[in-house]
């Protein structure tokens, strides 16, 4: 009785901030690419992109569901080198400031990270290679950005949970992208 109730109070507070979103259009989708900087040891670079369907909850509030990749190069120890592939799927929510073309933003996300590496070990003129999966953690990511009409800058910082002490995934994201919809009606 309490989950029904509290499920119904949900969906009352949702139906009265959308209703509320009178100066732009309820639905929006951005998109981008991203310059990931790993904080691990012998932390590289890499690159990746997002997708993420937005709900206009009010004139300041959205609500999506950030899907994201990113490869980073991670060097240790000189001759060995591994390749990290994290693949995200975050709830995001953002309080979007002003109501021109310029609107300065802060939010986070909140969802499940899946992590792998492939692995390349050099012994003289051998090699070897290994990967495999790191599992799925969970993780929230903080972030700043803004949109200048349909363009978007962002950071964005990955705070997974649950590794193991030599392994560190956490990553900021630069973000450079462009929303679809979403602009005034």
């Amino acid at each position: 009785m309490k989950k029904f109730l509290f499920i119904a109070f949900a969906i009352c507070v949702l139906s009265v901030s959308i209703s509320k979103a009178q100066d732009y259009k309820k639905f929006k989708i951005g998109t981008g690419f991203l310059y990931a900087v790993p904080t691990g040891e012998g932390a590289g670079g890499g690159i990746g992109f997002y997708v993420e369907p937005k709900l206009n909850l009010n004139n300041n509030f959205d609500a999506g569901l950030l899907i994201e990749s990113a490869l980073m190069v991670q060097s240790i120890e000189g001759l060995e080198s591994s390749i990290s592939g994290v693949t995200s799927y975050s709830l995001t929510g953002d309080y979007m400031m002003g109501t021109g073309k310029f609107r300065p933003f802060v939010g986070t996300g909140l969802g499940m990270y899946n992590l792998g590496s492939l692995e390349v070990t050099m012994d003289g003129d051998e090699g070897e290679i290994t990967g495999g999966s790191l599992g799925t953690k969970f993780g929230f990511s903080p972030r700043i950005g803004f949109n200048a009409s349909h363009f978007q800058l962002q950071l964005q910082y990955h705070i997974i949970t649950g590794q193991e002490d030599y392994i560190n995934k956490n990553y900021l994201g630069i973000k450079i992208g462009v929303e679809f919809g979403g602009g005034k009606k």
